[in-house]
């Protein structure tokens, strides 16, 4: 029950002891009016669940998931962020015919983020070029090369119409 600004005391009726709070018979603790300087430790960040494994020199630190070669589209992984369009197409077309080579870039600084696609002319040429270029050095890093999951960009009208 409120009054105003203030909540009512169901106990408190002025002039009535038959309403008084009852006192516990338990003594409180006292309370301790030092103050201290100690602190709760710290969380920890989260520990290494296992996922990643720990690296060494010339390991990666994560292993490369293999997606198995089912379209002529590869994905290029851990690509240094200086390597261009055309080198990818110079560097594929030696395994077969190069439909085309796209880097995945930041949309708005325009860099590249690491890695992309190159579209193989048949499966048997993506399937070579997985297996030649898996673990290439390419600009001081190897590349992870491995059949792509998805078949390429979607347009703008299969978005609009999903």
């Amino acid at each position: 029950m409120t009054f105003g600004l203030f909540k009512a005391d169901p106990y408190f009726v002025p002039g009535s002891e038959r309403f008084a709070r009852p006192e516990s018979t338990a003594p409180s603790p006292p309370k301790d009016t030092t103050k201290t300087s100690e602190k709760r430790p710290r969380k920890r960040r989260r520990e290494d669940d296992g996922n990643r494994s720990k690296k060494k020199d010339g390991e990666d630190q994560r292993a490369a998931e293999p997606v198995e070669v089912t379209s002529p589209r590869c994905f290029v992984g851990n690509l240094s962020y200086d390597v261009a369009e055309s080198e990818l197409t110079e560097l594929f077309s030696a395994a077969g015919s190069v439909a085309d080579a796209e880097l995945v870039t930041n949309s708005r600084t325009g860099k590249s983020k690491g890695y992309g696609f190159v579209t193989m002319g048949s499966v048997d040429e993506a399937k070579a070029a997985v297996s030649h270029f898996h673990d290439h050095d390419l600009k001081g890093r190897k590349m992870v090369v491995s059949g792509a999951k998805s078949s390429g960009p979607k347009s703008a009208q299969e978005t609009s119409e999903a």
